[in-house]
């Protein structure tokens, strides 16, 4: 005696409901695949540059601003990681330098719409004129900060926070630009997702 046949895994007559079983199988695939391809979303608090990455820029060429002098003085020295409080920065010694255009790559691919927050400290600003500090940063190309602070002024913060208007890919080149008249000191605390 023949068996019952093995009931099949998916009941289906004729062609039509056949193509489209596999039409949605498709879509489904489809949107899994781009799902993996986005960027994941950053986790508070976290820096997407790395402050030990930053090299200054010497050729004028390189440079985004386009104010820089014909031969900045910008001795390496006096760029460089240091500790300020609980928290690293990239200081800047503005007498030994006082132009400096600096770049880094991003450590990780920003998703769009990524709120980021970047921190800039100095301390008290004096030169033997009025004059006035400027402190710019940007993102891909994207601008993030364009300050300017009077000089003389009180110790304080630059802060501002900035929404990535598109996704920008794991390596994206940071720039931060620091013209300063006078023997002052910046400090760069980073750029990270807000950690709040």
């Amino acid at each position: 005696m023949r068996g019952p046949s093995p009931a099949p895994l998916v009941r289906a007559r004729g062609r039509a409901p056949r193509i489209l079983g596999l039409g949605v199988l498709w879509f489904g695939c489809s949107e899994e695949g781009a799902d993996r391809d986005a960027p994941a979303a950053i986790a508070p608090c976290t820096h997407v540059v790395s402050l030990e990455s930053f090299t200054v820029i010497r050729d004028a060429l390189e440079d985004p601003w386009d104010h820089r002098p014909a031969a900045p003085k910008c001795l390496d020295w006096a760029v460089h990681v240091e500790p300020i409080g609980e928290e690293a920065a990239l200081s800047t010694a503005t007498g030994p330098c006082p132009y400096m255009t600096a770049t880094a790559p991003t450590l990780v691919a920003i998703p769009s719409g990524t709120e980021l927050e970047l921190r800039w400290f100095h301390f008290a600003l004096t030169a033997t004129a009025t004059a006035e500090a400027h402190a710019a940063a940007r993102v891909a190309g994207h601008p993030v900060l364009d300050a300017t602070i009077p000089i003389p002024s009180e110790s304080g913060m630059v802060q501002t926070r900035w929404v990535a208007p598109e996704e920008l890919p794991a390596g994206a080149a940071v720039h931060l630009h620091l013209h300063n008249h006078g023997d002052n000191s910046w400090a760069f605390l980073g750029l990270r997702t807000p950690c709040e």
